[in-house]
């Protein structure tokens, strides 16, 4: 549409619709209201497909989480997550066994994560104290890789962990 303004906007936000363009759009714009149309269909999808695992069971699935890749959701257990990490809008899930690539951010999933297990050493990374084997003042090593600490997050560590 080429209309943009408020009483639109707000009809348009009645029919709750997969994207809405403001003409003249690029091919940039068309493409990131699709990736997000896609990505919102497929995580009402995943959803739906957990609600449907809690109404059977009768309780939710409280140790794990599913992560959607292609058209698998594999079940992944909070004490199987090594460490977490975030590029931009990308995150990788690691695992010793496998790597979860999705387009997510950091923060939606360790709102998932319980907080104890789980720590953010650095803006885009997240470990599992559960692996943590050795850890200095700029990094610490999770299951065999180094992953840095930021300033922002060290203090709090160093404290969580009882070190001086």
């Amino acid at each position: 549409t080429s209309n943009s303004d408020q009483t639109t906007v707000n009809r348009a936000k009645e029919v709750k619709p997969n994207g809405y363009l403001v003409k003249p759009f690029n091919r940039q714009d068309l493409f990131t209201a699709i990736e997000i149309a896609i990505a919102n269909y497929e995580g009402n999808a995943e959803i739906s497909k957990i609600n449907e695992v809690q109404l059977e069971t009768g309780k939710p699935v409280k140790d794990a989480l599913f992560i959607k890749q292609d058209s698998l959701y594999h079940k992944v257990k909070f004490t199987d997550i090594l460490y977490l990490q975030s590029d931009h809008v990308y995150l990788e899930i690691y695992t010793a066994n496998q790597k979860f690539l999705l387009r997510s951010s950091l923060g939606s999933y360790l709102e998932k994560l319980p907080e104890a297990t789980f720590f953010r050493i650095q803006r885009g990374c997240a470990i599992n104290l559960d692996y943590l084997e050795t850890i200095n003042h700029t990094y610490a090593i999770v299951a065999g890789n180094q992953l840095p600490v930021g300033k922002t997050y060290r203090e709090e560590l160093m404290r969580l962990l009882d070190i001086g």
